[in-house]
């Protein structure tokens, strides 16, 4: 039995050279030099982030509207709008990608299947390393991945980060997925990707993308967070405080609201330019009072 083919949408001319233009890259055909110059760039110039969550926004899984965001006013999303916008994006510039279910879990595995993360998969572009020509894609993941890696069992090093990518023990259950990412740094938060080869559809996520914009118990609802890869390392907010991890570790507490703004700002390129000041005053002390909240604990 064949697959189900599941439709990515075209990005429409205008919007697409306004994306290219917003990630500073080039429409070129597929290749594996391309692909890797676009995942490097789309990490490099787009933030995971929440801020969206935490003023009170309700963003939906279309990836154009996230590009229209992107393009327009800097903005960045989590997983869905990310890997969704970049799956709009290689799809139309003519790459065969598909998306996946996948998981953030714990050392344990994931306790509620899959679909809390997206990933993405490329095919038919072959190289000496790569023979089969199947890709692991994935800008949507704070702490992730800077270039593609192959979709084949092996270790990969994108400094400071290395990765581990195996297929799934045999006696796995199939709703976990086939593939198992370990993810190996003294100071990354994320530690293991779980993800299935099988493609699906957007609105697979849309139970998944509700609860980790609504929940209490969502990290992402708990707390504004934002994560930026570049080619050596990675910068965190997670409420006031501020990071960098490369080989090491440095924080600062941001504790002045000008500090604060300016680093979202500076450092993730979210300069909420589509905001008053009323909304950005409500910002500030939402995230002032969660950061209260979890200093004690």
């Amino acid at each position: 039995m064949s697959s189900p083919v599941f439709h990515l949408p075209v990005v429409p001319e205008d919007l697409l050279r306004a994306y290219l233009r917003h990630i500073d890259a080039e429409a070129v055909p597929p290749s594996v030099a391309a692909l890797t110059e676009l995942h490097r760039v789309h990490q490099m110039a787009l933030s995971h982030e929440s801020t969206w969550i935490h003023l009170g926004e309700e963003w939906d899984l279309d990836p154009l509207a996230a590009i229209a965001r992107f393009t327009q006013s800097g903005r960045g999303g989590y997983c869905y709008h990310l890997n969704g916008s970049f799956a709009a994006l290689l799809h139309t510039l003519g790459y065969a990608v598909t998306v996946h279910r996948g998981a953030v879990p714990g050392d344990e595995g994931p306790t509620a299947g899959l679909g809390n993360h997206m990933v993405l998969q490329v095919a038919n572009l072959p190289n000496d390393a790569n023979p089969n020509g199947r890709w692991h894609v994935d800008v949507g993941l704070g702490e992730g991945l800077l270039e593609p890696i192959p979709l084949m069992v092996g270790q990969y090093t994108q400094a400071p980060i290395h990765y581990e990518l195996n297929r799934a023990p045999d006696d796995a259950p199939p709703e976990l997925g086939d593939w198992r990412l370990r993810i190996e740094h003294p100071y990354c938060n994320v530690r293991n990707v779980w993800f299935d080869s099988s493609p699906v559809g957007f609105e697979s996520f849309a139970p998944n993308h509700h609860e980790l914009s609504h929940a209490s118990t969502s990290l992402f609802v708990s707390m504004l967070l934002a994560h930026r890869r570049d080619t050596t390392g990675i910068d965190s907010l997670i409420g006031l405080v501020l990071a960098r991890v490369e080989t090491e570790k440095t924080q600062q507490t941001l504790e002045k609201r000008g500090d604060w703004f300016a680093a979202l700002a500076d450092v993730f390129g979210i300069t909420l330019q589509d905001c008053d000041d009323t909304q950005r005053e409500a910002l500030w002390r939402k995230t002032l009072a969660a950061h209260e909240t979890w200093r004690p604990a």
